[in-house]
């Protein structure tokens, strides 16, 4: 027979989830932590990144979240008291790009200045 530790966790009835307690919790990390990361805090509850995301009561977290790390990312970069490049890289992740793009509005006129014949 198997040892309880050697059960896979997921057997049995689901958690309940405080929800209440998390939201606190996720704004006291938002808080004190400098640079906020959303999937480490859903680590330290063994909650899920999915659960966090989709729990609608932790929308305005998570954009407090993001706020605050793009904002401490972005200050840590330009002062080169970070690594740029992991900075840039979690920067695209919420979003950033590093490619302009252009887009043109109104007609476009062609104009042939010869013939194919010519070329």
């Amino acid at each position: 027979m198997p040892r309880p530790e050697d059960l896979n966790s997921n057997w049995g009835r689901p958690r309940t989830i405080d929800r209440q307690k998390v939201a606190e919790a996720f704004a006291k990390y938002i808080q004190e932590t400098p640079i906020p990361i959303a999937v480490e805090f859903a680590a330290q509850q063994g909650l899920t990144k999915q659960w966090l995301y989709e729990a609608e009561e932790m929308a305005d977290l998570l954009k407090a979240c993001m706020t605050k790390k793009e904002s401490a990312l972005e200050r840590h970069a330009l002062n080169n008291s970070c690594n740029v490049t992991m900075a840039i890289f979690s920067l695209k992740q919420q979003g950033w790009s590093d490619r302009q793009e252009t887009t043109l509005k109104g007609p476009v006129q062609l104009t042939l200045s010869k013939s194919d014949q010519d070329l």
